[in-house]
């Protein structure tokens, strides 16, 4: 009704104007650029001065466009068109011109749209997703979108879809507007002049948007994942879970897992190995101090290198539990949508399944985004436990929507609720979350949500999030002690990826490299800090560690491309370097297209001695 309303109060103001001026010429064609034309101003004067047309809150983008406000706008510029007009054409003469070379203006007005796009698009990654790669841009839209919070899709399309239209139109009206404007016999608006003007502009905006995202994307990376020249790195010391003895010692643990959305050791203060003025995660930092963790650095908070395929949350939660980068398929193979994700290779819901676990996973969003609905179902059988199911099971109200389906404060007490079904089962379990308050941007707020900034210091939005995400988790852990079931459970909790806040981290030190955090509560195991300081390693490393996290033995210490970080054997980055190691992940893998994506060989097969 409101977008009706918009039109129908633009067409009656704009026709209303149009037919009021005295213009010589009144044609349909002239008629719809007039409404362009007016459309086109009074949008960008209301998301200049009103508020912003696409509008960011919490995670989720709003497409706010209140009708008084737009319609006041609308009213302004035509009475200020009427009056300029009215006065324009008792002092000038205008004159039709013929369009010559129709193509030229067509291609020009397509460089335009191209090179505008390309611009947009590079700008809004850029600002909003940080070190992302191209990769990443392509999984997300070749695996399943359903389920995508916060409005993501008219994040992801209509801004720069937004950025690039407007000058577009606007370039349209100038090249389509096929008149010579005289004063006193006198040019004093050329179409021809203009057209040639516009047409170089054209070019060159083509150009621009090309070298710009050619130098701010990383094409090479997705270069070298389809057409370098292959590598048989993957394959060489990929190590499959039916390839190795692996096998429980005494009872196995249960497990709770925590992926925490974008949870850095980056926000301790320096102290402790972050990189803050206010430690904002003194919860998880004393829980680091009670378990055990993993750095890179002599400080005991640090984490993995975040190495390719592993940047945001899918490709994080793949590497940790299959031990393996997620890469686009060059043999066109998209994740979850032919209801297999990872058909050929075993992780540790195959291996937890085998032994008789009672799986869970829970998400506050839809888990069918990104397929991750399917890599679970697939390798594992997990119960998927997502929004959708809340609401298909009455824990939440009908229609109920925050975030990208509902709040972490929810999560953690539907979370219990599960935990608790499961313990009772009789069947060791294994437990897995994903938080979202503090995905960007700016994370979600809640009205207790407080600033934790010293007086005099600009306060942070998202490091006001961090602060009560870290306290959310220490409140859950602890709850999960009191529980009869502690005793033999471990509870893992990590980062998914580095944090793609961007705006948050201007300014840090150039020299500070950002980790996830990650520790290993009640593991029941002791572990000297020669192997847990000072580390090289990967997410992929948290696969095997994980499992032996949870009593099992690994023949060899190895899986996937893991190594067991509680073990003597060093990590692939630490035998061949973190820049080696990259460069072989980025490099095209037949193995990983023809095994990895497409053999039907995810069933774990116990090996026996």
């Amino acid at each position: 009704m409101k977008i009706i309303l918009l039109i129908l109060g633009t067409l009656l103001i704009t026709g209303g104007m149009f037919f009021y001026t005295r213009e010589q010429s009144r044609t349909i064609k002239n008629y719809i650029r007039t409404i362009i034309m007016i459309t086109v101003i009074s949008l960008i004067l209301y998301q200049i001065t009103t508020v912003p047309i696409l509008n960011v809150v919490n995670f989720g983008v709003i497409a706010s466009l209140p009708i008084w406000p737009y319609l006041l706008n609308v009213i302004v510029i035509t009475i200020i068109y009427i009056i300029t007009t009215k006065k324009m054409l008792k002092i000038v003469t205008v004159e039709e011109v013929d369009i010559k070379n129709k193509l030229i203006l067509v291609l020009s007005t397509i460089a335009t749209f191209l090179g505008m796009f390309l611009i947009g698009f590079t700008l809004f990654f850029m600002g909003n997703f940080g070190e992302i790669t191209l990769e990443q841009i392509i999984y997300n839209f070749t695996s399943p979108v359903t389920g995508m919070g916060g409005n993501m899709v008219i994040m992801i399309l209509l801004i720069p879809v937004f950025i690039t239209i407007v000058p577009t139109v606007v370039y349209i009206l100038i090249i389509t507007y096929n008149k010579n404007i005289k004063k006193r016999n006198k040019k004093i608006y050329s179409f021809k002049l203009v057209t040639k003007i516009t047409k170089i502009i054209s070019i060159i905006i083509l150009v621009t948007g090309i070298s710009f995202a050619g130098f701010k994307l990383p094409f090479d990376e997705v270069y070298n994942s389809f057409m370098s020249e292959e590598s048989t790195f993957i394959e060489d010391n990929y190590i499959s879970a039916n390839d190795v003895i692996i096998k429980p010692i005494g009872k196995p643990r249960n497990l709770i897992h925590i992926y925490a959305e974008s949870m850095e050791s980056t926000f301790t203060t320096k102290e402790y190995g972050g990189n803050e003025i206010v430690d904002l995660i003194p919860e998880l930092r004393d829980l680091a101090d009670e378990g055990i963790t993993f750095s890179n650095t002599d400080h005991k908070l640090g984490g993995p290198h975040q190495t390719y395929g592993s940047s945001w949350s899918v490709a994080g939660m793949v590497n940790m539990d299959s031990g393996i980068p997620l890469k686009i398929a060059g043999n066109g193979n998209s994740y979850g949508k032919e209801n297999e994700f990872l058909p050929g290779m075993v992780n540790l819901g195959d291996i937890a399944e085998y032994y008789g676990y009672e799986q869970s996973i829970m998400f506050g969003s839809e888990a069918s985004f990104g397929g991750l609905d399917v890599y679970y179902k697939s390798h594992g059988n997990y119960n998927i436990l997502d929004y959708k199911h809340a609401l298909e099971t009455g824990q939440l109200p009908s229609g109920y929507l925050e975030n990208w389906g509902y709040e972490d404060a929810k999560l953690y007490e539907f979370a219990k609720e599960e935990i608790t079904r499961l313990s009772e089962t009789g069947k060791p379990f294994n437990f897995k979350m994903e938080t979202a308050d503090t995905h960007f941007p700016d994370g979600y707020v809640y009205p207790e949500t407080e600033n934790v900034y010293p007086k005099g210091t600009p306060q942070k939005q998202y490091g006001n999030v961090i602060r009560l995400s870290s306290k959310h988790i220490g409140e859950f852990v602890e709850w999960s002690k009191q529980q009869p079931f502690y005793e033999n459970t471990t509870i893992v909790i990590t980062g998914d990826h580095k944090s793609m806040d961007t705006k948050y981290f201007k300014g840090m030190d150039k020299g500070y490299e950002r980790n996830v955090f990650n520790t290993f509560l009640n593991t029941g195991m002791e572990i000297e800090d020669s192997k847990t300081k000072n580390r090289e390693y990967s997410p992929s490393d948290y696969f095997p560690t994980i499992l032996a996290a949870m009593g099992f033995e690994i023949d060899g210490d190895r899986l996937g491309l893991g190594t067991n970080l509680f073990s003597d054997k060093p990590t692939l980055i630490e035998e061949i370097g973190f820049d080696e190691y990259e460069k072989e992940l980025t490099a095209f893998s037949e193995f990983y297209n023809s095994v990895i994506m497409n053999t039907d060989a995810n069933i774990y097969i116990e090996k026996k001695q």
